[in-house]
């Protein structure tokens, strides 16, 4: 089995604060289904088209605007970063 590459590991890692668990199959399925790529193949390129569809996919769990917005700007910051 390939591995994952960092940077998915990190927005596995923010994640978790919000998701627990459920983190890794979350990101998993976002980015298959939204970048239609592997998690391996995540470049830094990706992370801000990501955060859009994990913001509005949030939205699908959560009616906290608070928790959206400070998941959000956890996923600015990592892209201003990578």
């Amino acid at each position: 089995m390939a591995s994952v590459n960092l940077l998915y590991n990190r927005l596995v890692w923010i994640t978790s604060d919000y998701l627990g668990p459920t983190a890794d199959s979350f990101i998993s399925h976002q980015i298959k289904n939204h970048l239609n790529k592997s998690p391996q193949n995540l470049v830094p390129g990706d992370i801000t088209e990501l955060a859009e569809w994990l913001k509005v996919s949030m939205a699908f769990l959560t009616k906290d605007t608070s928790t959206i917005n400070n998941y959000f700007e956890a996923l600015k910051k990592l892209a201003r970063e990578t």
